[in-house]
This record gives C-alpha cells, structure tokens and sequence, in this order.
C-alpha cells in the first residue's frame, strides 16, 4: 500500500510581516497625508513589498485604507456586573471615549475618497460600528433582564441618544461630557426615561 502524497505547494509562503508592515504604513499615511496621500506605488517603496504582493493581499486603495482603519480601531470591553447602574455607566462612559478618540481620519477620508466612500463607510460600519455596538447592547439587555430598565427599551434608540448627545457636545460644540453629565443620563435611564419599542 503505498501514502498518498500531498500536492507540492508552488510559490513562496505569504510574508505576513511585510502585509503588517504594509498596513501599518497605510495608517502611517493617513494621518500624515490624508486618503490623497495614499498610493499603492507609495506603499511599495515604504513598505519594501512587491507590487504583486501589494494587490494579492488588497484589491486597490481603498481596501487597504478599510482595513488600516478597523485595525487602528478600539473596541473596549464592557464585562458583566452585579450593578446595573455601573454596568449603564460604563457604556456612556465607552460612548463619551469613542466620541473624543482622533483614532479614525473619517472626516478626511471621506471628503477625499468621493469614489470609495461606500466601500469605505461599509467597513466602518461592519469593522469598528457593529462590534462596538454589539457590546453596549448586550450590557442594556443585561440591565432589562434584570428589571432595572422597562422590558420594552428600545435599546438602539437609547444606545443612539448617548453616542449621538456625546458627538454633537465634543465634536461640535467642544463641550466636555463630564461624569456628572453622564451620571444624570444613566439615572435618568434607571427612572424609565427611556425611548420605548413601539
């Protein structure tokens, strides 16, 4: 009886440093130079990569920039507790953080790239919005099964009012969301002054 042989791999393993180093040199870029500034000829030379390889790991530029933007990105946990007003706490206070972080160019990203801004916004949404959403969701449903909060919360409603009250006061107004402010939303929550499913 004789082994069957495996099929000889052809070609050169993937060299998963230098696509790290690539896409760690596309985040580079974009902070320094903007979405305009970013070139596939330009991640060549910095990144000492073929272009070859370049295009076997992203299709163009915007894939690149999706990708560098949700690797830059935070998603800070929200672990289970006993007190639901610490555990509602936590996720304004994770709403405020997301709100002041400069780790996402979006703006400049998006006033640059007029042709990749669906691809580019569909990652941001799939790769930094939804996991980051996902957690804070969880923490209110923790809240609601414990009967700290109506049954009939709308929760994405609720998660929007805090994220959106945070953007509009720091990026607009560049007022700061104190503690005291988020303190009174929490409690305003816990008092059932929240937005309710229809």
């Amino acid at each position: 009886m004789t082994e069957e042989r495996q099929p000889a791999r052809r070609g050169r393993p993937p060299d998963l440093d230098a696509r790290r180093r690539a896409l760690d040199l596309a985040g580079e870029i974009l902070r320094e130079s903007g979405y305009a500034g970013l070139t596939m000829d330009l991640l060549v030379r910095r990144a000492g990569v073929s272009k070859k390889s370049l295009y076997r790991w992203w299709p163009n530029k915007a894939a690149v920039v999706a990708e560098a933007l949700a690797q830059q990105a935070v998603v800070l946990p929200l672990p289970e507790q006993t007190d639901s007003r610490a555990e509602l706490l936590s996720v304004a206070r994770n709403a405020r953080h997301y709100a002041l972080t400069d780790e996402l160019p979006l703006g400049t990203v998006a006033q640059q790239s007029a042709p990749d801004q669906q691809a580019l916004s569909r990652s941001y949404i799939d790769h930094i919005v939804r996991p980051r959403r996902a957690l804070a969701r969880e923490a209110v449903e923790r809240v609601i099964a414990r009967g700290d909060l109506p049954e009939d919360t709308d929760v994405d409603a609720l998660l929007d009012l805090w994220s959106g009250f945070a953007v509009y006061r720091q990026s607009v107004r560049g007022i700061e969301v104190t503690d005291h402010l988020i303190e009174q939303l929490v409690d305003m929550a816990l008092a059932g002054s929240v937005p309710r499913l229809a």
